[in-house]
């Protein structure tokens, strides 16, 4: 089915000569929604092309994947190459919004629960890293002092070198 609120769209272009040109292999096509009732700068832009738009900056579709070349012609949920979620997501997008937005939002919370979740590894490496250094004497601590056992190893000769 061809839907007329959304139209078919590829994740990336190629550049020929320093110009965008279309990928001989577009992968997978996504859809990219358009909202008729209050259409975005972006949205009514690529509305009145009849040809392909090249964006500057990538736009969410309708799975949350983002988009940087969006073709004319309507998203057709039969065509074989097409992203299975967005096919969903349109769908909802043109027959029940409100199933759409709950969908969404779900998207939303899973994808700051990963970031979170990222942070906290992310957090706890590097405390497990701060703590394997200073346990080292490599990192001396704020409270405390330096392992001058390792300075004396390694001071300055009178001629500049370090004995070891």
């Amino acid at each position: 089915m061809k839907l007329p609120s959304a139209r078919s769209a590829s994740c990336h272009f190629d550049s020929e000569h320093g110009e965008p040109v279309v990928p001989e292999e577009p992968g997978v096509i996504h859809a990219f929604l358009l909202d008729l009732d209050a259409l975005t700068r972006t949205q009514q832009w690529v509305l009145n092309r009849n040809d392909v738009a090249f964006l500057d900056k990538p736009e969410e579709s309708a799975c949350g994947t983002r988009v940087s070349l969006v073709y004319p012609m309507p998203f057709n949920t039969d065509d074989p190459d097409v992203c299975p979620s967005c096919t969903t997501m349109a769908t909802f997008w043109h027959t029940d919004r409100e199933e759409f937005q709950v969908r969404v939002r779900l998207r939303h919370n899973r994808r700051v629960a990963r970031e979170a979740e990222r942070a906290a590894k992310a957090e706890k490496s590097t405390d497990l890293l701060k703590r394997s250094l200073k346990a080292g004497g490599l990192l001396p601590g704020d409270d405390e002092s330096p392992d001058t056992s390792v300075h004396r190893a390694q001071s300055p000769r009178p001629d500049g070198f370090h004995q070891r």
